[in-house]
């Protein structure tokens, strides 16, 4: 009976794993083309560094922070400065 419990509660976690990981792919898809429309401004800047903390490449991580910094010092938007330096 406690190996049903185990094999069960593996499984449950398995199958809510798998369902996360769709949802935070369907947000990260879903940043990437708000991207598309974005103006270049301050909503772009926040996007970007959406973008930037959801990544989970490093090397995707260091160029939405980076193309984020440029234009935050571009629009003169100091908090976006800020968020693309701390990510």
């Amino acid at each position: 009976m406690q190996y049903k419990n185990l094999a069960f509660s593996f499984l449950f976690q398995l199958l809510f794993a798998v369902h996360g990981d769709a949802q935070y792919q369907r947000y990260f898809d879903s940043l990437k083309n708000d991207l598309k429309t974005a103006r270049n401004d301050t909503s772009m800047v926040s996007k970007l560094n959406l973008l930037c903390y959801a990544a989970l490449e490093p090397a995707e991580q260091m160029d939405f922070a980076q193309r984020a910094l440029a234009l935050a010092q571009k629009v003169g938007y100091k908090k976006g400065e800020a968020d693309a330096l701390v990510p």
